[in-house]
C-alpha cells in the first residue's frame, strides 16, 4: 500500500505508524512534526521520508550507525583526493557550502 490517502482526511502508510491527518483550510499535521502546519504534497513528502527511515534503520544498523548517523554520512558530498585528503571542489570550498548551493536545505 505505502503511502495512501484515506477519505481526503488522513494520509497513511503500512511501512510506518506515523501518520498525517488535515487540520482544514488546506492544513495537514504530521505525527512526527508537531507544531507544524504543512501543505499536503508537503505531508505526503514527510509520510514518505518516515517509510524511508523506517527502511534505513535496520541497514543503517548493520553498520553500526544510527539512521540519522547514516543520513548525516550519506547528504555531505565529500569525495576523497590526494592520498586521503578531503576536497568537495577544485576551490577547497567546505562541503556544506556546496551543499547548500545545490538546493539542500535541510
Amino acid at each position: 500500500m505505502a503511502v495512501q490517502v484515506v477519505d481526503s482526511r488522513r494520509i497513511v502508510s503500512d511501512r510506518s505508524d506515523h501518520h498525517a491527518r488535515s487540520v482544514g483550510c488546506g492544513g495537514w499535521v504530521v505525527s512526527f512534526l508537531p507544531g507544524r502546519t504543512l501543505t499536503f504534497e508537503q505531508a505526503v513528502a514527510a509520510m514518505r521520508v518516515a517509510e524511508a527511515v523506517g527502511e534505513m534503520v535496520p541497514l543503517s544498523c548493520l553498520l553500526g550507525l544510527t539512521a540519522v548517523e547514516a543520513v548525516g554520512h550519506v547528504v555531505w558530498p565529500v569525495r576523497f583526493e590526494d592520498g586521503g585528503r578531503c576536497t568537495v571542489d577544485q576551490t577547497g570550498r567546505p562541503a556544506w557550502d556546496l551543499l547548500c548551493e545545490n538546493g539542500f536545505r535541510g
